[in-house]
This record gives structure tokens, sequence and C-alpha cells, in this order.
């Protein structure tokens, strides 16, 4: 099985197209990172506001210093709704504007990966599932 699988990713992965694709997704992904880690440190959030906001949502925020510097910046307006989806359903407010299949698999990807924070867990699905 794995190595049927092998084949036809190993020959995906020889497209020259993809590779590009690849490496261009790639080094977005880390420069957009980088340089939230640069603004958070010249010019930090300030403090209370995003920790009483994310507490009135049920969720809890960012607290190990390197997971703060790197994941917090990220923890911003639509992110915690999903978050909140993903962490307790659906309520009855207006978190059903919000479409189900991210927190959906947010959620899945939780019960494979248990010892990763949710937290963690959703932005990393979500770095690899937006374009």
């Amino acid at each position: 099985m794995v190595q049927s699988l092998s084949k036809p990713l190993k020959d995906v992965l020889d497209n020259n197209a993809v590779r590009w694709s690849l490496a261009i997704f790639l080094t977005l992904r880390i420069g957009l990172s980088a340089l939230a880690v640069i603004v958070i440190s010249l010019r930090p959030l300030p403090e209370g506001g995003h920790e009483r906001h994310v507490a009135s949502l049920g969720l809890s925020p960012v607290s190990a210093p390197a997971e703060r510097l790197l994941l917090e910046v990220w923890q911003r307006w639509d992110v915690l709704h999903y978050q909140r989806i993903a962490a307790h359903g659906y309520t009855d407010d207006e978190s059903t504007a919000f479409y189900p299949s991210y927190p959906a698999l947010v959620r899945l990807l939780g019960s494979a990966t248990r010892t990763l924070d949710r937290y963690v867990r959703a932005l990393a699905l979500g770095l690899l599932t937006q374009s």
C-alpha cells in the first residue's frame, strides 16, 4: 500500500511546476511568519485587550513565550471564531456565519494528534490549507 502511494507522489513531486509551486508556497509561509515575528517584536500588541477577548469566547490565549511570539499574531479576527467552533461547536449566536469544514478538520486533526495544543493544530492546518 505504501509503495503504491509513493510512486504517484514521486511522479507529482518530479514535476517542475509542482516543485516550483511548493517552493513559492513554503517561502511565502515562512516569510510571512518571520515578518510577523519581527513586527510583533518591534511593536508588541497592547496588553490585556486580546486576552479578555479570547477569554470572552471561551478560549485560552497562547501562553508559552515561544508559542506566543510565533502564534499569537495569527490568533485574530475570524481565527478566534473558528477556534471556538472547533472546540465547542456552533452556539446560538452569529457563529453560523462560519462554514463548518475548517472546524471539522481541526477537530479531526485533534483526534489524531492529541499531544499538540489545539491552537497549534488549528494553525498548522490553516497554514497548510490556505492559499
